[in-house]
């Protein structure tokens, strides 16, 4: 075999861990939520390639307002969950922030279950209005299934909590509901 023949042969046998540090190369230029979603699909990516591009980013700001609107705004629970899996959220994330993510009915937090490392979570859903002006999305964020899983984040359910700001919607303020307002008055007796 010719030293040509064996270098081609070479480069096709090693075509798959070139093409994975290509694509991982690639990916590196989109936002942590965009290359998130990226790695969540499987047509995209194998589990090895899904691997090298979740750890190539740190996770403790996970900011969905970096998403296009139209991307945000149609992100699923499933979707949610999948990602907050993927990057283990439960020990990476420490600050979330839905902003846009007006599809979403709070199941898809699941995976922070019992976190001790988040520290902020912003739930209000807002969006950029004209002139620059923050407003809240009709959202379909559900209190009596994302209460529970901020409960399992507050002590006793763990020892001790880094859970410190919460933003919570404006019409959960306003309504005064009775799980709101029963993790908001353990939460501040902690």
């Amino acid at each position: 075999m010719s030293d040509t023949a064996r270098a081609i042969s070479t480069s096709i046998d090693n075509l798959p861990e070139l093409l994975a540090d290509a694509f991982v190369l690639i990916v590196s230029y989109l936002a942590p939520p965009e290359r998130a979603l990226f790695a969540i699909f499987d047509r995209c990516c194998n589990p090895e390639v899904r691997q090298l591009i979740l750890s190539e980013t740190s996770w403790e700001t996970l900011d969905f307002g970096l998403l296009q609107e139209d991307v945000a705004s149609n992100l699923t629970d499933n979707e949610l969950s999948s990602i907050l899996f993927y990057i283990d959220a439960r020990h990476n994330v420490k600050t979330l922030k839905m902003n846009g993510c007006s599809g979403i009915v709070g199941y898809g937090l699941g995976p922070l279950r019992r976190s001790t490392v988040i520290e902020e979570l912003e739930l209000s859903i807002v969006r950029k209005g004209p002139q620059g002006v923050d407003l809240e999305q009709d959202l379909v964020l559900d209190e009596q299934i994302v209460v529970p899983i901020l409960s399992s984040s507050l002590p006793p359910a763990i020892e001790s909590s880094s859970l410190f700001v919460i933003h919570f919607p404006q019409h959960w303020r306003d309504n005064k509901n009775p799980v709101l307002t029963a993790f908001l008055r353990r939460g501040s007796s902690i």
